[in-house]
Order: structure tokens, then sequence, then C-alpha cells
């Protein structure tokens, strides 16, 4: 299944990133077409948190999407009554929304023996007639983010010491010598 996934092409963005920026993440979500879907998510887009071992165990991101990418993905019924209405006006194409989501421990975990050890919520900020409803709960039995980061220490959640940030020093020295000699060539 890996080979009609976009997992290798994916991957490549992971190391490019954890190389540059000494962090990145990856979400896996299962894939009804390709058996699971992998999305590289940019720098800054996201946030990651750690548990008592340091390890990454927490996520969440901003997702912009237009109404029609919304219905699609979590369902009319699940979207607020102003997104149903531009849906209905044909608008739906083009209007812009937000969504949040959460991927974290399940809290019901150690009590339910059904339960899952991780829980996904999508919500709409916007929704203020009903801001406590969820546009999708999901669960996972693992966590679903690979997030590779260079050096880490104590409880730093971000990666440190990365080749492109080593680098950063030498590549502004090169520009101020650049900028210098075509001073002195003008």
């Amino acid at each position: 299944y890996t080979l009609s996934s976009n997992f290798y092409t994916e991957a490549s963005k992971v190391y490019h990133q954890s190389a540059l920026y000494g962090t990145a993440a990856m979400i896996i979500e299962e894939d009804e077409e390709t058996e699971f879907r992998c999305e590289t998510l940019p720098i800054g887009s996201y946030w990651l948190g750690i548990d008592a071992k340091r390890r990454v165990n927490q996520f969440a991101r901003e997702i912009k999407m237009t109404v029609m990418q919304a219905a699609d993905m979590f369902g009319e019924d699940a979207l607020s009554e102003a997104h149903r209405r531009i849906l209905e006006t044909k608008q739906g194409m083009s209007e812009q929304i937000t969504v949040l989501h959460w991927i974290g421990p399940n809290p019901d975990y150690n009590r339910d023996p059904l339960s899952r050890r991780f829980r996904s919520i999508y919500i709409d900020p916007s929704d203020s007639t009903n801001p406590d409803r969820a546009l999708r709960i999901g669960a996972y039995d693992e966590f679903p983010v690979i997030a590779p980061r260079w050096k880490t220490y104590g409880d730093d959640v971000w990666g440190l010491d990365c080749p492109g940030m080593m680098a950063l020093g030498h590549l502004q020295e090169i520009q101020k010598w650049r900028r210098t000699a075509a001073l002195a060539a003008e």
C-alpha cells in the first residue's frame, strides 16, 4: 500500500523541514482509496505538545478551507446554520472558513477498555450558536502525527541546532560579503 499512498513524497518534505528548521510534522490519516494518506504541514502552521517522557503526544492546527470542502469533509449536517445557508446560495466554492483541529491523549482511555488512546476533535470557532458542538470527533490507537525534532534539551518542544540553523551565520556572512563586493564593483 505504501507505493499507492503519498508517503514517500511527504517523507522527503519531513526530512527537508527537520534539517532546515529543526522540527517537522506529518499527519497520517486513513484513506479509502490508498489505505492511508500523509500530509506534511508547513512550519509555523501547527502546535505540538509533549508528555512527561518528552514525547510528542499533542498536535493542534488551523485549517483554512472553503465551505464546500468542509461539507465534503464533515458532511452538511455537521456545519453551522450560517455555513449551510452559504452552501444553498452556491457561494460555498469561494467562501473560506477556519477549522481548528486538535489531537491528543484521550482522558477516557484508562477508564474505558473499549476507548482508543488518542482523540481527534475538529471544531468551527465561528459557530457562535453552538460553540461546544464538534464538526467531527475521532479516535486513534496510535498517535497519527510524526513529529521529528532535531536536538531537544529538557522540556523543549521544538528542535534546536539543526543544520539549517548552524548554516545561518555562514549564510549571513556570505550575503554581507556579496553586498560589499557588489558595492565595490559599483
